[in-house]
């Protein structure tokens, strides 16, 4: 995590007093992974001022009808135990945002007004900003990172992620 946030900081510098913490697949969340973070975020005296919670309410997709894939909530479910363990070790005056796109991984095209309507008014109920989190447009399998990587691969070069590119920009000619 240090060579890492070094790695970064060296190209930005100036977000050592502005930095926003993610991580692929959400491996942040994974107890352990998370306590290295912290640690290294202190080590090199970085203010975090955004961290994505990868912790998921279902009640926006239920009050907007949305087919969540079960394995799409079982990994949710995951996800949100595993996140619960890093309650109380956040940084002082971090944006944690309310959080949309692991319930409809793979299927993100299928996002409308009506869920994100009701995503909005969960976090204006909670005093929170929502962040959606998206994947769109596929690259070749051939320039993926890691194209000897089924799974990975697949995943990259997938026609999904170009449908999720049109939704957006759908949501973008629609925005009310």
């Amino acid at each position: 995590c240090v060579a890492q946030i070094q790695r970064y900081l060296t190209a930005f510098p100036l977000m050592k007093r502005t930095m926003r913490v993610d991580s692929h697949q959400h491996t942040h969340a994974v107890p352990a992974v998370f306590d290295a973070l912290s640690q290294a975020v202190a080590e090199l005296g970085v203010t975090v001022t955004h961290l994505r919670c990868p912790i998921e309410p279902l009640a926006p997709h239920r009050a907007a009808g949305s087919n969540m894939p079960p394995v799409n909530l079982a990994k949710d479910a995951l996800i949100t135990w595993l996140w619960r363990k890093n309650r109380g070790k956040m940084p002082a005056a971090c944006e944690v945002p309310l959080f949309c796109g692991v319930v409809l991984s793979g299927a993100m095209d299928t996002v409308d007004w009506p869920l994100l309507d009701a995503f909005e008014s969960l976090a204006a109920d909670r005093g929170k900003n929502v962040q959606v989190l998206f994947h769109p447009v596929s690259v070749p399998i051939e320039q993926c990172l890691d194209p000897e990587n089924a799974p990975f691969a697949g995943a990259c070069a997938s026609e999904a992620r170009n449908r999720e590119a049109e939704r957006l920009r759908y949501l973008a000619e629609t925005h009310r």
